[in-house]
């Protein structure tokens, strides 16, 4: 709940400011102040990741990384459920074809899909900080309200995930060495409760900050 609340911070400072700027949108509808001009246009990330955007930098390439993170995120979720399922089951049954070379006993499994949502999680960071570089090059930086918001809300969640890539580091130590089953198993439970908190946090805050 602590967390809920930190990233709901967030999200209503953003969401609050937002309807007031003279956002691109809100100028062409004719929503802006009286005196208003083009020039005082707020321009937000989204004007410079999304195709069209006021910018007229964006398009399906700076768009890309978010939605590919949004993905990876998704798909990261559900290695994590596997590796649970796994990891409690007590019938288990090695895959057939090609899977049986990647999954051939259940340690091994467990291991391999904590490595997938490791990889999954490690490739969200670099596409950040792709997307990043790209904002900071365009002039989006974070000396700006509309920057500072949105820098320190992804920010916040890119720490997140990073610490669950080092939490998931040791998951994937274990499961090579010690190994889990239906009695120790409970470790990745509860690794797996706050990554999914991550990757919901993540699919709210693409849209509001993305694509809004």
């Amino acid at each position: 709940m602590s967390e809920v609340m930190v990233f709901a911070t967030f999200f209503s400072s953003y969401l609050r400011v937002r309807t007031e700027w003279c956002t691109k949108w809100a100028f062409d509808e004719g929503k802006c102040s009286v005196g208003s001009t083009e020039g005082d246009i707020v321009l937000t990330a989204s004007d410079y990741l999304r195709p069209g955007g006021a910018a007229g930098t964006g398009d399906f390439w700076t768009m890309l990384p978010g939605a590919v993170n949004t993905f990876a995120l998704i798909i990261s979720s559900y290695t994590i459920v596997l590796a649970l399922k796994t990891a409690k089951s007590k019938d288990w049954e090695a895959p057939k074809g090609v899977l049986r070379h990647l999954l051939p006993d259940k340690k091994t499994a467990v291991r391999n899909y904590l490595i997938a949502t490791l990889l999954l999680g490690s490739m969200f960071i670099v596409l950040k900080l792709v997307e990043w570089s790209h904002l900071v090059a365009e002039g989006f930086t974070v000396g700006t309200v509309q920057g500072s918001i949105f820098y320190v809300a992804t920010g916040a969640h890119g720490l997140h995930v990073f610490a669950g890539l080092l939490i998931m580091l040791y998951l994937v130590f274990k499961a090579d060495t010690i190994g889990y089953d239906e009695d120790n198993g409970q470790g990745i439970e509860y690794f797996g409760l706050y990554w999914h908190f991550v990757d919901l946090a993540w699919v709210v805050i693409f849209p509001a900050f993305y694509l809004y």
